[in-house]
């Protein structure tokens, strides 16, 4: 019948594919491994128990895993959402068995395959549970939700069993939420809680001060608005970082950081070989995160500001620099106007600190550049500068949020503790209302009982509320 080469070779060719295929779907049991074959059409299960079984590659689809505690073991990434939207990736280690005769959707693993199918149902399943669970508790080792993990594991079996696993332990390995997401919805929450805090805050730093000059000048009467802010609040010594040179310091004060995170050591950048700038410091600065979190910030002669980057945040000076350092440029012609140039500074302002005659400090006036005198006029003329500037961009940056402040402030009332869209529109109104009454009241009061000019700050050119208010109350007081 097969006489011919041709046949004989086609019939070998097609034992030799007959017998690979039958060798493909037979399978050994085996203790260490659980082997099972899924109907790609019918969804029924044939599991590979004590003897040798037929899986038909056509007809089933085949899946083999390693036995632990006679379960089989698969480890696991899913992705899920807390309660706020932030995505967790859980890595996750599973073990399982084979508790129904038939798989309900065998068309969709066999479409989709094992770690998809079985990576959507774990999905499922976590998620019903990590929804409703704030970031924070998923991630907090001591949070509720880490000592209930039982109802997850249950959740998991339950929903599983559905699609015909028998799940026998479900554990959680590690959950990683994604950074720049968490990190996004950290920023928003800080913002919404820092619009309910309206006001402002001054740091004001001096370069080698300590208490005990600042408490014999305050007693002296030399330093009163210092001295007003010592009575008013409270004073401590805190400990300093050697060496104590000052970027190094001021650097530590602006970032909360140690110097060898933040990276600001000497004067000198020595990458540059320059002064140490912004690009310098390898931390976020105070300015920069209030920046980061909507709060617009003034910095003045600070160290590691210069140059700053293209926020709100207005700069001003640098220790070592000159007076064309602002930002924003628009802001130059008000910092001019305030400046206190050098040939302004005269023997009356320099004989307040050295103890020179008239006839030296004239002599030095034809002197070269390096003249001790001339260096030290310089150097009240930037200290100066740098008071006015300060002083002028501290003013001039008011915002709606510290008029609320302000007004509640001297109306005595409290900040309200809502913070939806109809606290408001209620506070708001009745705020403005009693802040036009008091204005109101005060035009109406004769000269002789306006109290004005007891609150000074630098560019004030009449009343302030308190001045309005006091007088107005003291009106009232009068009359009643």
């Amino acid at each position: 019948m097969f006489r011919t080469r041709t046949s004989r070779a086609l019939l070998l060719l097609a034992g030799i594919v007959a017998l690979l295929y039958a060798t493909t779907g037979l399978f050994l049991p085996s203790s260490r491994k659980l082997t099972f074959g899924v109907d790609k059409h019918s969804g029924k299960v044939r599991v590979v128990h004590s003897m040798v079984t037929f899986l038909p590659p056509h007809q089933f689809y085949t899946l083999s895993f390693d036995k632990r505690d006679d379960a089989a073991q698969k480890d696991g990434l899913v992705r899920i959402l807390s309660k706020e939207g932030v995505p967790v990736t859980i890595s996750y280690r599973l073990k399982f068995g084979i508790a129904a005769a038939r798989l309900p959707d065998a068309q969709r693993l066999v479409s989709n395959g094992w770690n998809a199918w079985l990576g959507a149902r774990v999905g499922e399943a976590v998620s019903a549970v990590t929804r409703q669970v704030p970031i924070e508790e998923l991630l907090s080792p001591t949070s509720q939700f880490a000592a209930r993990r039982h109802i997850l594991r249950k959740t998991v079996a339950d929903h599983l069993a559905s699609s015909g696993l028998k799940v026998t332990d479900f554990a959680i390995a590690r959950m990683e939420p994604d950074r720049d997401a968490l990190l996004r919805f950290k920023r928003a929450e800080l913002r919404r809680e820092a619009r309910g805090v309206a006001g402002r805050v001054a740091v004001i730093a001096i370069d080698g001060a300590d208490w005990e000059l600042l408490s014999e000048l305050s007693n002296d009467g030399r330093i009163p608005n210092l001295r007003a802010l010592i009575l008013g609040g409270t004073t401590a010594s805190v400990q300093t970082i050697q060496p104590t040179v000052s970027p190094l310091l001021w650097t530590t004060a602006a970032t909360g950081l140690a110097p060898d995170r933040h990276g600001v050591i000497d004067f000198i950048d020595r990458s540059t070989n320059g002064p140490v700038t912004a690009y310098s410091r390898r931390a976020p600065a105070l300015w920069d995160i209030a920046e980061a979190f909507g709060r617009p910030s003034a910095v003045v002669s600070w160290w590691t500001a210069w140059p700053p980057q293209p926020t709100s945040t207005a700069v001003y000076g640098v220790p070592a620099g000159s007076v064309s350092a602002v930002y924003p440029p628009e802001l130059a012609p008000r910092i001019s106007a305030v400046a206190v140039p050098e040939s302004t500074v005269g023997y009356a302002q320099v004989g307040r600190f050295l103890n020179i005659t008239a006839g030296e400090y004239q002599s030095s006036e034809a002197a070269t550049a390096s003249d001790p005198v001339r260096m030290f006029r310089r150097l009240l003329s930037k200290t100066w500068t740098d008071h006015r500037a300060a002083i002028e961009i501290y003013t001039q940056r008011w915002s709606i949020e510290v008029t609320f402040q302000d007004m509640r402030s001297c109306l005595g009332l409290e900040t309200t503790r809502g913070r939806t869209e109809n606290t408001v529109l209620r506070a708001a109104p009745s705020l403005f209302g009693l802040y036009s009454i008091v204005a109101a009241l005060y035009a109406q009061l004769p000269q002789s009982q306006k109290l004005a000019g007891r609150i000074e700050w630098a560019g004030k050119r009449g009343a302030s509320f308190s001045d309005a208010i006091r007088s107005v109350r003291r009106s009232l007081w009068q009359e009643s």
